[in-house]
């Protein structure tokens, strides 16, 4: 039974002498079709320079960097045995962010965290800190394979834009991402943004990764699967899928 899709021949020409790899999660398409849906409402308010593909959207869990071709295959086997050791486990979108100085951010990020339970209907459970514990995993077989550690504290988010100005501050971005979601949820009700049928309740779709979105407009679903991407810089969409390998498999 094949657990894994491998979308590129290690050994063929498509790979360079270096690649630059990372490792992570992808969203769903549901999810991603709905948060590309946001940002296009946050563009109009966020004069940011550079904002993330639809495809590229995902969550960082392991940045490797410049990495010999040949050393292509040994990662691919890391990202296996990391997902063969984990299970899946539900994430939801939380409240964005920015990084850099206010004046000028750098990024604007969509913060990840877990969420108690599963799928709706089903009780809730305390969340044990899967996606840590991923992290974490993937770091430890990183450093062993001779990869050096990121001091950087583990942040789990997805990039939504980069290169702000001084009107992308954290009080605009608040209010933006506000206004977004009251604009998603009036039109579930069919009723602009603003009205009582627009304030009562999030949205709810089965696209969004077959769970339902959180309180405030927050996208749900469950993550299964850990993949292997390589940055093409100055293209987009950026990111190529090397290899994706199912939880528990």
């Amino acid at each position: 039974m094949r657990v894994f899709q491998k979308f590129v021949d290690f050994a063929g020409e498509s790979i360079m002498n270096v690649c630059r790899l990372f490792i992570g999660l992808a969203l769903p398409d549901g999810v991603s079709r709905r948060l590309a849906a946001r940002m296009e409402r946050l563009a109009g308010r966020l004069p940011f320079a550079r904002w993330t593909h639809p495809a590229d959207l995902h969550v960082t869990l392991l940045f490797l960097g410049e990495t010999p071709a040949g050393r292509v295959e040994e990662v691919s086997r890391m990202v296996r045995e990391t997902a063969a050791g984990a299970a899946p486990f539900t994430l939801e979108l939380t409240e964005p962010g920015t990084f850099g100085p206010p004046s000028a951010p750098r990024v604007l990020w969509c913060g990840v965290a877990e969420r108690s339970g599963t799928a709706e209907g089903e009780a809730d459970r305390p969340a044990q800190g899967a996606l840590s514990a991923l992290h974490a995993a993937l770091c430890a077989r990183a450093e062993a394979a001779g990869f050096p550690r990121d001091p950087r504290p583990f942040r789990p988010h997805v990039t939504l834009a980069r290169a702000g100005n001084a009107a992308c501050g954290p009080a605009a971005v608040a209010a933006a991402w506000r206004e977004a979601v009251a604009a998603e949820e009036g039109a579930a009700h069919g009723a602009p943004a603003g009205t009582a049928a627009a304030s009562r309740g999030p949205l709810r779709s089965a696209d969004a990764g077959s769970l339902p979105p959180g309180p405030s407009g927050l996208l749900v679903w469950r993550a299964d699967r850990l993949t292997l991407f390589r940055s093409h810089l100055g293209r987009r969409p950026s990111y190529e899928r090397l290899s994706e390998y199912r939880f528990g498999r």
